[in-house]
């Protein structure tokens, strides 16, 4: 009996980038979710966010933010977001867009040559979750990096938008060389979430930004989805998260009737899951 593939990541062997594995509970590690946590958060803290999620047959990879926060060692973020002097760096400043290209890199080589060539991942067994400037770090991985990292199974964004360099670009406004080109098709199903009461992402910019990334980039799907009453936030229950979750959503229900006509059905899944099939006994 040939001997089964370790898929199981582990930081040693990508010295890059420092991340924490938690296999699925149940055993069945047929999808990998990587977490993208906020800015100022660590991979441990935002882990147990997702473990409390409890997502059947999934393994969850934490990975920390490449990008120092100055005075604030307690955590890290996806791309500088301050000065020296602790101000907000403005749209356009070069350390903005140099640290989001370096880390968009370094992802990029964590799926496609360590997950999926050494690891034995599938690109589409593979899911990005990030919530606010992890967010926007997810998108910019599926929209601008490898081919591989735009054909996974899907990106939830929670409170996170593409940053402004990005829709400048898209829009045709960018004053310099731009960095955010989307030349290829992106196969990777995309579901932004904002909130009602969202003080820092209000509803109308979201919808402005999902708009404009409808009408110039090249992507299989693009949805957004309005909480009602929900701040910047992330979803604060299991049922939250399925609600908003890529295993849910309209968009990945086609893969799973295609899967139920083939006379298998998936006990506890999720549309857009790969999970193990039973054949149906009824």
């Amino acid at each position: 009996m040939a001997q089964s593939i370790d898929r199981s990541p582990r930081a040693s062997e990508f010295p890059g980038l420092q991340f924490e594995y938690r296999p699925s509970p149940d055993g069945h590690n047929h999808n990998l979710l990587i977490l993208f946590h906020g800015l100022g958060d660590t991979p441990a803290n935002f882990i147990q966010a997702a473990i409390a999620y409890h997502i059947p047959q999934t393994a969850l990879l934490a990975v920390a933010g490449p990008a120092p926060i100055p005075y604030f060692p307690e955590g890290t973020g996806w791309f500088p977001a301050f000065d020296v002097h602790g101000d907000p760096l403005p749209t356009g400043h070069p350390d903005r867009i140099r640290g989001l290209k370096g880390t968009r890199e370094w992802l990029a080589r964590l799926i496609s040559s360590y997950l999926c060539d050494t690891k034995g991942w599938r690109p589409e067994e593979i899911f990005l979750f990030g919530f606010s400037q992890g967010g926007s770090a997810a998108l910019d991985l599926a929209l601008c990096g490898s081919p591989v990292a735009g054909a996974l199974g899907g990106v939830v964004s929670v409170s996170g938008l593409p940053v402004d360099e990005a829709l400048q670009t898209w829009r045709g406004t960018a004053t310099s060389k731009p960095l955010f080109e989307v030349s290829a098709a992106i196969l990777t199903p995309i579901l932004i979430t904002c909130g009602t009461a969202d003080a820092q992402i209000p509803v109308s910019k979201a919808e402005t930004t999902v708009t404009v990334m409808k009408e110039h980039l090249k992507a299989r799907r693009i949805e957004l989805l309005c909480l009602p009453n929900k701040g910047h936030t992330m979803p604060q229950s299991e049922v939250s998260f399925v609600d908003l979750s890529p295993f849910s959503t309209a968009w990945q229900k086609d893969r799973i009737l295609e899967r139920y006509s083939q006379g298998c059905f998936y006990p506890y899944a999720r549309p857009g899951m790969h999970l193990s099939p039973e054949k149906n006994r009824h």
